[in-house]
């Protein structure tokens, strides 16, 4: 027991370090939001509430929705296809991620 403990704790620590070092050159950007729903179904659910009011109380933010089409998408949100290497660019430079799974 002790022995898978450890063992949780040590694979926690290298999956970190192995995280650190991918995202490490990316600059966070600190007025960046991304947002995912449901794996890129597209613009709904809480992180569209959320995107909503973000958007009008805070137009300076760069609001960055991931998604497998850019249909319905209001003025102000940049459209970044799912699961693309621009959309790993996204999450790794953004400060913010809201996503519902």
């Amino acid at each position: 027991m002790i022995v898978l403990q450890y063992f949780k704790i040590l694979a926690r620590f290298v999956f970190m370090f192995l995280i650190s070092a991918v995202l490490l050159p990316f600059k966070i950007k600190p007025n960046k939001i991304v947002f995912i729903n449901f794996n890129g179904k597209g613009y709904g659910d809480t992180p569209k509430s959320i995107c909503e009011y973000l958007r009008t109380t805070y137009p300076d933010l760069d609001l960055v929705w991931l998604a497998r089409d850019n249909e319905g998408f209001p003025d102000g949100v940049r459209v970044v296809k799912y699961g693309t290497f621009q959309a790993f660019y996204e999450q790794a430079s953004s400060k913010v991620w809201v996503y519902n799974v």
